[in-house]
């Protein structure tokens, strides 16, 4: 019997994650956070409104090196085209994004797994 594993929340139905990128571009990132709160946050330490976020360089399929952000405790290697769709959701659902206050280092972060299905949510509605 086949099976298939989906990722479910009451926002975005069922996604299928072979449709969840986890390792994301900043503009793909800082775009979701834009999405959810438009006018920026505020960092609740000093109350500037400047983040960063830590990128690793990684190959893409043609061998260039392209800036990625991976999920805290992941590492790129995880996201291998060996591995499989159901094993990336299973070590990357829990882990999370965290975004670094530029002013005073504070941390805030974002459930990978709800990241990633709501990236890949706004895909699909959007190829629809």
């Amino acid at each position: 019997m086949a099976s298939s594993s989906n990722f479910s929340s009451t926002e975005t139905g069922e996604i299928s994650v072979e449709k969840m990128q986890f390792s994301l571009t900043a503009k793909e990132l800082f775009g979701y956070l834009k999405s959810i709160r438009p006018e920026g946050y505020q960092c609740p330490v000093c109350l500037t409104n400047k983040w960063g976020v830590a990128q690793s360089a990684v190959e893409d399929a043609d061998g260039v090196k392209i800036q990625r952000i991976f999920p805290d405790e992941s590492h790129p290697s995880e996201f291998s085209k060996n591995a499989s769709a159901a094993d990336r959701v299973l070590k990357n659902a829990s882990r999370k994004y965290s975004f670094i206050c530029l002013n005073c280092a504070h941390i805030i972060s974002f459930n990978a797994g709800m990241v990633a299905a709501r990236i890949a949510h706004s895909k699909q509605e959007k190829a629809e």
